[in-house]
């Protein structure tokens, strides 16, 4: 089908449908705007026509993406985003010839249900209303006396802030609170997740100090035995101690000879486990911050920053909790500041507290599987010295196997397709999660619910196709177990090619020789600048599919008038970039592929300037 020689520049980019009589014009971006509100950000594209679109996430790195189709834009670009809530940055791009693409960059994965979309008409726009700060809060029993607390807030003073809590009773004869050393050694390091599995703890922490070399800094109390004192050129810091009828005890403690000397003036006697920190946070309900005592402060080993961090609590009714405090990318300079901890703990109920090491060993493990990262980050996990380590006789309750069924592995890439995915949800024991056990799900090339609830341990969400061809991933995650599933998004049959003329540039012939300098008395020569007989055009030419995918490695045939330029495969990347070599009249570029009617594409001539 030839395109229409007589219509303006821009419609050289052309739907060219085979069952279509006449070329139709790709929709058109007029204008990007936005606008901000409480805890919220409107974008608005306006167009020339209603859109074709799809709204999706990315994750490694987290974005937002606003897509039309059958679309494109000229140099325009949104405004500055604004600097609160979940973006980081954006920008717009135009990967092909028809897709046109507004990339959110975030601070945090953003679910479905925080991204709301509208068409309006008259004018023409695509409306898309991101939620931008949120928190979200999940409870779920591990055992009949453990609870775990969750807690995401996102976009708020520190951007994004992952808030991890333990709750139990030390007093429940069924729990055992540990220390763990690395390697059982005082001399070595090693991970938590490594020391949980090793040991089959339900629940591990990252606690005291360490030095680079390997080993404890600070108090070390196991089975009653005293196997590291505290630092010796540094004040006493505070300590955690657990006596034998299951008390807790918070405070600053040195070694004297076989004994532990609080200098509170407690009575740590009948202490079998402890573990040093520091410094307290809490005392009698009250913040009661120790970093310049235990030269914890700008004095000495400062550790005030905006950090990952440790804590551990008991509150009013006797209950412990251990706590976690992770930002979103890494836990060195994302966080929490002490005083931050310290008010997070008190609303939290805690009376007692005190800061266990922080920044980049911040770690909290369930099931032998760390919980405490932030969702960006990438980091290894840091080999510690000591850890806290939570035992419970009893059956677990949360879930611990999942299973993830997709109806079918392949679905075309239409943006309308459906699929189920089904998941059971088991425990340890191989039963049900109670009824009403949140699930949650991540989809990338698919649209899906961000979360759902399970009745007789099962859950079952729809998942429709979106126009990307490739691999679409699902990950399903309740309480700290998770499974993956895959479906191949398959890219339809050849159905247009569409065409775009670029810039085109005279070709010179070689300039003549200088030669010599004329003889004396003989006229000089003037020079005549050599005159153009052809020029390059650049050519780029997409082909798609009947849902405005770009199909790679298409096979073009392309002849200039008549004659044979060659052929040339479309590349993985969308638009294949032709450069030719024309004459300077008028001509015609025709572009065949296999199943299709010739495109041909007019090329105006090319007049030289005038000098």
């Amino acid at each position: 089908m030839a395109l229409n020689p007589r219509l303006p520049f821009r419609s050289l980019l052309l739907l060219a449908l085979l069952a279509w009589a006449l070329p139709v014009q790709a929709n058109e971006v007029t204008a990007l705007r936005h606008s901000s509100g409480p805890g919220k950000v409107r974008m608005v594209v306006d167009l020339s026509a209603p859109p074709v679109y799809q709204v999706y996430t990315r994750t490694s790195p987290d974005r937002l993406v606003v897509e039309l189709l059958d679309t494109e834009a000229t140099n325009l670009r949104p405004g500055t985003p604004p600097t609160a809530g979940v973006i980081a940055r954006w920008r717009v791009e135009q990967p092909t010839l028809r897709r046109f693409r507004w990339v959110v960059d975030l601070d945090a994965p953003v679910p479905a249900d925080r991204i709301k979309t509208m068409v309006l008409e008259d004018p023409h726009r695509l409306v898309v209303d991101l939620q931008t700060t949120w928190e979200e809060e999940r409870s779920l029993p591990l055992t009949e006396g453990v609870t775990w607390l969750r807690r995401e807030v996102v976009g708020g003073f520190r951007g994004y802030l992952l808030w991890n809590e333990l709750a139990f009773d030390p007093q429940d004869p069924h729990l055992r609170l540990d220390l763990g050393l690395a390697k059982d050694r005082l001399d070595a390091r090693e991970t938590v997740t490594a020391m949980a599995r090793r040991t089959g703890a339900l629940a591990a922490l990252n606690a005291g100090y360490f030095a680079n070399s390997g080993g404890p800094l600070g108090v070390v109390v196991r089975e009653g035995r005293i196997l590291a004192p505290h630092v010796s050129r540094r004040p006493p810091r505070t300590v955690l101690g657990l006596t034998r009828e299951r008390g807790v005890l918070f405070d600053q403690v040195a070694v004297r000879g076989e004994r532990l000397a609080s200098l509170g003036g407690q009575d740590w006697s009948e202490v079998v486990m402890a573990c040093g920190g520091g410094p307290r946070l809490l005392r009698a309900g009250r913040v009661a911050l120790t970093t310049n005592e235990e030269q914890l402060g700008p004095n000495g080993n400062n550790i005030t920053r905006v950090a990952g961090r440790t804590a551990v609590a008991t509150t009013a009714d006797g209950k412990m909790l251990l706590a976690t405090a992770s930002g979103y990318r890494d836990n060195h300079s994302q966080g929490m500041k002490l005083e931050e901890l310290a008010t997070t703990l008190l609303r939290r109920g805690a009376r007692e507290a005190m800061n266990m090491d922080g920044g980049g060993s911040v770690s909290m493990v369930l099931g032998g599987r760390k919980i405490s990262d932030g969702v960006g980050c990438r980091l290894p996990e840091r080999p510690v010295a000591t850890a806290l380590l939570l035992f419970d006789e009893r059956a677990p309750l949360h879930p611990e196997q999942i299973s993830l069924k997709l109806s079918t592995a392949r679905l075309p890439a239409d943006g309308r397709s459906e699929a189920q995915a089904v998941v059971l949800v088991r425990t340890a024991s191989g039963a049900p999660v109670p009824d009403g056990t949140p699930v949650e799900f991540q989809a990338e090339g698919l649209a899906a619910p961000a979360r759902a609830g399970t009745r007789a341990g099962k859950a079952e969400i729809p998942l429709t196709a979106l126009r990307l061809p490739g691999k679409a991933r699902l990950r399903v995650r309740s309480g700290y177990a998770e499974a993956l599933g895959a479906i191949e998004l398959q890219a339809g049959a050849l159905q247009r090619l569409v065409t775009r003329v670029g810039p085109g540039a005279l070709i010179l012939p070689p300039a003549p020789s200088a030669g010599t300098d004329p003889e004396p008395g003989q006229p000089e020569v003037e020079s005549v600048p050599p005159t153009p007989s052809s020029r390059t055009q650049i050519l780029e030419v997409l082909a798609e599919d009947a849902w405005y995918n770009a199909l790679p490695g298409v096979p073009v045939a392309v002849s200039v008038d008549g004659t044979e330029a060659g052929t040339f495969p479309t590349p993985c990347e969308g638009n294949l970039q032709l450069r030719l070599e024309l004459p300077l009249e008028a001509c015609q570029v025709t572009l065949q592929a296999a199943g299709l009617d010739p495109v041909t594409v007019p090329i105006p001539a090319l007049v030289p300037a005038q000098p």
